[in-house]
């Protein structure tokens, strides 16, 4: 009768193999074939019926680099916990810095997209010239707005909205003197509710906008970042801007 022989390796030769597998298994992103960002920015950027910004450019970014991309909407504080805690695999955009605070997430350093952040009131007499400006009165912001949260902790009162519903319903029934917003989404959700606001002076401030990965997906980093380069030098993303957030520009 054959015996066949069993080759044991030393235990310190076992565990260095059992602890690179480990490692090559948690790296899950390596053999990654789909992903999913989520937002914490409504429409016009990730929309219920696909049609926002987001929901155009992630597919078309992440295909690029041989990725199923997917991107959905929620509330801007859950989305940022969810990304930070590797339940979706990360978030679409942000301010650069958010890092520091969310120590999980990795930023993508290509900018996606810009935001302008601006003051909206029906009252005449305020005159917005930086974040102190705002201070002396009732603001109105979404929950998870970090710039806001940031700058604004210390005014007279900060009103909490869920959505951008509850933020403009705020200011329609003056339990706020302003609301900070976003000029993408301010002018979307105006013409959505019907209910114009003039915006007050010029923007306090605008931001580029990243999009950052759980650091499960750090090996994608520079290849997202790379994609995004590509697809403004080719004009595909123009494209996608403009059909989506067009309309919106001269506004």
């Amino acid at each position: 009768m054959n015996v066949s022989k069993i080759l044991i390796l030393p235990i310190g030769i076992q565990v260095l193999i059992l602890s690179g597998l480990l490692s090559l298994f948690q790296s899950s992103s390596l053999f990654a074939t789909e992903i999913h960002l989520n937002s914490g920015a409504k429409n016009p950027f990730a929309a219920t019926d696909g049609s926002g910004f987001y929901d155009k450019l992630v597919p078309v970014l992440f295909e690029r680099i041989g990725i199923k991309g997917t991107v959905s909407w929620l509330p801007s504080e859950r989305a940022l916990l969810n990304a930070n805690k590797g339940i979706d695999d990360g978030n679409i955009a942000r301010i650069k810095g958010i890092e520091k605070k969310y120590t999980n997430l990795i930023r993508v350093p290509e900018q996606v997209v810009d935001f302008t952040f601006m003051g909206y009131s029906h009252r005449k007499d305020i005159t917005l010239t930086n974040w102190d400006s705002i201070k002396k009165y009732r603001v109105g912001i979404i929950r998870g707005w970090k710039i806001y949260e940031k700058n604004l902790k210390d005014s007279k009162a900060l009103l909490i909205a869920r959505s951008p519903e509850q933020l403009f319903s705020m200011l329609k029934h003056e339990r706020v003197d302003l609301v900070m917003y976003d000029r993408w989404q301010a002018q979307y959700w105006m013409k959505k509710l019907s209910y114009q606001v003039p915006a007050l002076d010029k923007p306090i401030v605008s931001k580029n906008m990243f999009i950052y990965m759980h650091k499960k997906n750090k090996n994608l980093v520079p290849k997202i970042a790379d994609a995004i380069r590509a697809m403004k030098k080719d004009g595909s993303y123009q494209k996608i801007l403009d059909s989506t957030l067009g309309s919106l520009q001269s506004q």
